[in-house]
């Protein structure tokens, strides 16, 4: 079903209709122009197919709408808990999954039905976000944050309230559900799932390789977690999460003995006034100014 609550058939009806009747004027108007005798297809059949059409466009007009206002507003609940994890241990991050609904742990934004372990239809998605920021408190703190849209504020919060996610602390290792449910009955209204975890300064996170897909997040989430450091140990500072234990990346340099020669760069600016000469070479960048001559210029000038 759609969200504004249309069935599926309908849709492909409604659809089916606005271009079908057009392009088979266009067909008959083409067999016309082809066949110069050939027969109309009678008023009567006109009229029967612009009605339909009309009412095709009246259908979708007010589903159109009730797509619009079905998403007008935005919902959320918030639930915050405390981890007693505190600066200098260490925090073991991972995924986890139901079989009865998916052994794929891989984010995605798609929503399908499945079914629980009471045999009942629910709606299925691994729409979870998971971001790590530090925090100057003593302890971490993990939010989870449940949101969907409604037509109005009272069905969009209380349609994010029935979202059923979990979570497990336990032994300072810490298991997200990859996948959150919901009821058929609220049907699809953007539903989504932020986690947010906040560990304190000087902690250590070790995340699993599952977790990958989860956290790819722009600079706008403020996440430290970066993509490929999962299974390293990093140490959770005022802004970063930093592996402490990883070698160190060098860089080759050439020398001075290797510096080519054809590469330097040479450039003369003249102002006006003044003229700049600009040099890059292997000593450095040299600078040279001096006033310009009027009348030498002039001279110039007048040799061209």
């Amino acid at each position: 079903m759609a969200v504004s609550g249309a069935p599926l058939w309908l849709l492909w009806l409604i659809a089916f209709l606005l271009a079908g009747i057009p392009l088979f004027f266009l067909f008959i108007l083409g067999l016309k122009i082809l066949v110069g005798r050939l027969k109309s297809i009678g008023t009567p059949a006109k009229l029967v197919l612009l009605g339909l059409w009309l009412l095709a466009l009246i259908g979708a007009a007010v589903i159109g709408i009730q797509q619009a206002t079905h998403r007008a507003f935005d919902g959320e609940q918030v639930i915050t808990e405390t981890l007693s994890i505190s600066a200098n241990d260490t925090l073991y991050l991972a995924m986890q999954a139901n079989p009865n609904y998916s052994s794929s742990i891989y984010r995605s934004s798609d929503f399908k039905i499945k079914y629980d372990d009471n045999d009942e239809k629910v709606l299925y998605s691994s729409d979870v976000r998971l971001i790590v920021k530090p925090t100057k408190d003593s302890l971490a703190k993990l939010e989870v944050v449940k949101s969907a849209e409604g037509k109005d504020y009272k069905e969009a919060r209380e349609r994010a309230q029935n979202i059923v996610y979990n979570t497990n602390f336990s032994r300072n290792e810490l298991l997200l559900n990859s996948f959150f449910t919901s009821a058929t009955k609220y049907k699809y209204r953007d539903q989504e799932v932020k986690v947010t975890l906040y560990l304190p300064e000087g902690a250590s996170l070790v995340a699993d390789d599952n977790t990958s897909s989860f956290h790819r997040n722009t600079d706008y989430w403020g996440d430290i977690l970066i993509s490929g450091d999962e299974e390293k140990v990093l140490k959770i500072t005022e802004d970063a999460a930093i592996c402490e234990d990883c070698p160190v990346e060098e860089w080759e340099t050439e020398s001075e003995d290797e510096w080519d020669e054809d590469g330097d760069f040479n450039a003369r600016i003249n102002s006006g006034d003044e003229e700049v000469n600009i040099q890059i070479n292997r000593r450095g960048v040299t600078v040279d100014k001096k006033p310009v001559d009027k009348e030498q210029e002039n001279l110039e000038n007048e040799e061209l």
